[in-house]
């Protein structure tokens, strides 16, 4: 199948063995060298609302609408992201440890009650997550953010920003294709108004991707509720199956002590 997004509306169209002209003629065009321009990449891409027509007229399942959508680069609406929530809340309820939603341009959507526990998400946070869709590495950019606040010495410091520096070389990665969408180009500008993030930026534009590491990292976050203590995740990222556009981050305890806290939390 084809990356980009204009290869895979041909691929849908050929396998579902319907014509461009068919395809021009459902979307209101009197011919179908416009459909093939798109398919070619020579135009600028369609706007969401045609994008949306062709899902209909290709008769797209789920699946293939997720990928669709996500080789344009579409922010999914925020009805969409309610109903993503809905349908994985349950799975995130079952996970034992941390677990958190994004959607591709990494917007937190929902977590569980461990999540909730170790990101300091109270119901004030929660309200403004739910309102504003923060980009998740811009909270733990924010130097009031407890672990900016309470590391111990510059051991734990440099751990951090060198997890921090992998996040963004990630993020760069995943969106290398949608570096001149809107949404993009307005979150680094506003970004870059931190310093750390916009030191750590300048680097991450300097370093080679690991794609053996592009879903999993290890990090230890301190215990906000007890800033001597320290918990150690592995966690793994998990692109949903029935919409591409949305992971899961699924946190694994990396040490006894964390596993014994969520143990003992899990039975209480």
């Amino acid at each position: 199948m084809s990356a980009t997004l204009g290869g895979l509306i041909k691929d849908y169209r050929l396998q579902k063995h319907i014509s461009q002209m068919e395809i021009a003629l459902f979307l209101g065009w009197s011919e179908a060298s416009r459909l093939s321009r798109i398919e070619q990449g020579l135009v600028k891409k369609p706007t969401r609302e045609i994008v949306d027509r062709l899902i209909q007229v290709l008769k797209l399942d789920r699946f293939e609408e997720g990928q669709l959508l996500l080789a344009g680069g579409y922010l999914p609406y925020r009805e969409e992201l309610n109903t993503i929530s809905h349908e994985v809340q349950s799975l995130l309820d079952n996970w034992p440890y941390p677990a958190y939603l994004l959607d591709f341009s990494w917007r937190l959507i929902s977590w569980n009650k461990p999540a909730a526990r170790v990101y300091a998400i109270d119901v004030k946070a929660e309200e403004f997550i739910k309102e504003n869709l923060p980009w998740a590495p811009g909270l733990v950019f924010d130097p009031d953010f407890f672990q900016n606040k309470y590391l111990k010495d510059e051991d734990e410091v440099n751990a951090w920003h060198k997890l921090l520096l992998g996040k963004l070389i990630r993020f760069r990665y995943l969106n290398r294709e949608r570096t001149g969408e809107r949404w993009y180009q307005e979150l680094i500008s506003r970004m870059m108004k931190n310093k750390l993030f916009a030191n750590l930026w300048q680097k991450a534009h300097l370093t080679l991707v690991e794609t053996g590491m592009i879903n999993y990292e290890r990090k230890k976050l301190v215990d906000w509720q007890n800033i001597d203590k320290r918990f150690d995740f592995h966690i793994f990222r998990s692109q949903l199956l029935q919409d591409a556009r949305f992971e899961i981050n699924y946190h694994i305890p990396g040490d006894q002590e964390t596993l014994l806290f969520f143990s003992k939390t899990e039975n209480s």
